[in-house]
């Protein structure tokens, strides 16, 4: 009866502190009401930096002559155009990160023949092509990690099938090879060049069909390409995933159905060194009979989530319980939602990326209100030592019944 009061109490308080129309702070990074045009997709801007502190944003604007155009901003800057005129992302999500200023993605250039992967170094230099693959597809989008690192497909010249290529922050090329692949999704990266995507084998002869698509973790420096999803419940929903690097473990994220219970849910894997195996599937935050899940989600290094559940943002932390090999997930807490109070306003939508959730806990989401105020909010939980006991009750609880 003890334990039921405490765990009780502790809930009871958190859901105070959080209920009610304007439950989340927000504080306006930048308003883009002075940039002539509209956030054309949810998922066309990218974020950089582990705090407020040090955060650059890019991100694309349609405008009102139906041309589009990439802009960034760091810090207290300016807003600067990048690219050219109407040189914009060819596919949702093609904005892949920011480091230093840098931009990468895949773009359209309505000035010359090349349609592909590029990067932008800061302070107006010249663009790099990285990659020519003319192939309007998300998958092909590349990704960065936190230390600059680039991945994407590559088509192979004359067929359907491709490579991971890797460009190191110091412009080093890897070839991770695809050949083995029908079908591969957009790749995650880390600094330590551990790379994770959805593949779907290709069949190994003509009256095989190809096999049902899994995780992939390998290295870019070599080495067997590893499927780690192994759970005959779970049923990949989307080719999304995240992949963080802490000190001791490299952790996946990934929404996947539980088709035992007809539920769709965001999971993570967590591997260990010395032993290189990854843990079983943790679900993390899971949709509910009136809300689904967004294929879109966001993690930091802390091990926190940032999700939609119907026109609601939830965020959630996954712990490790003390033996350091079973994880343990805590309540999803409310973070910010349609109509929410914000500026002496409304909310009336709300844009997130990949990349929304910085180290810090903060989330830099793209807010439109009912005053016409638009642009990019850091938005956090009033209280977040309150946060942290909410996310500290399951586990406590756990261990309590063990």
């Amino acid at each position: 009866m003890r334990q039921t009061c405490l765990v009780f109490a502790v809930v009871t308080l958190g859901s105070v502190a959080l209920a009610g129309v304007g439950r989340a702070n927000t504080n306006p990074f930048f308003k883009t009401n002075t940039v002539a045009g509209e956030l054309p997709a949810r998922d066309r801007f990218t974020v950089a930096g582990a705090s407020p502190a040090d955060v650059s944003v890019a991100f694309e604007m349609l405008q009102p002559d139906g041309s589009a155009n990439l802009f960034v901003k760091t810090g207290s800057g300016p807003i600067t155009p990048v690219g050219g005129p109407d040189f914009h992302t060819l596919s949702s999500g093609a904005i892949a990160g920011i480091t230093g200023g840098a931009v990468a993605g895949r773009f359209v250039d309505p000035g010359g023949p090349n349609t592909g992967v590029f990067l932008f170094p800061p302070n107006g230099g010249a663009r790099q092509v990285l990659s020519d693959t003319r192939v309007d597809n998300p998958s092909f989008a590349p990704a960065t990690s936190p230390g600059g690192d680039i991945v994407f497909q590559d088509l192979h010249p004359g067929t359907n099938s491709s490579d991971l290529i890797v460009r190191t922050s110091g412009g080093v090329r890897l070839t991770i090879n695809g050949s083995g692949f029908a079908r591969m999704g957009r790749p995650a990266i880390t600094t330590a060049h551990d790379v994770a995507f959805v593949g779907s084998p290709a069949a190994t002869s003509a009256s095989e069909g190809s096999s049902p698509p899994n995780i992939y973790v390998g290295s870019a420096h070599g080495g067997p390409l590893t499927p780690i999803l192994n759970d005959p419940n779970l049923v990949l929903a989307s080719d999304n995933l995240t992949l963080e690097q802490t000190n001791n473990q490299t952790r996946v994220s990934f929404v996947a159905v539980d088709i035992s219970r007809s539920q769709v849910g965001i999971y993570h894997s967590d591997q260990f060194t010395p032993q290189g195996l990854f843990s079983a599937p943790q679900l993390v935050i899971a949709s509910s009979a009136t809300a689904s899940i967004s294929e879109v989600f966001s993690t930091n290094s802390q091990g926190q989530f940032l999700s939609r559940k119907g026109y609601q943002y939830y965020m959630a932390r996954s712990q490790m319980n003390a033996a350091g090999s079973a994880p343990e997930a805590a309540d999803p807490v409310l973070l910010i939602g349609i109509g929410d109070s914000v500026g002496g306003s409304t909310v009336t939508d709300i844009f997130m990326s990949e990349s929304s959730l910085l180290d810090s806990g903060e989330a830099l989401l793209y807010l439109t209100l009912a005053n016409g105020d638009r642009g990019f909010y850091f938005v956090t939980v009033p209280e977040p030592t309150m946060l942290g006991v909410l996310f500290a009750v399951p586990a406590i609880a756990t261990r309590r019944r063990s």
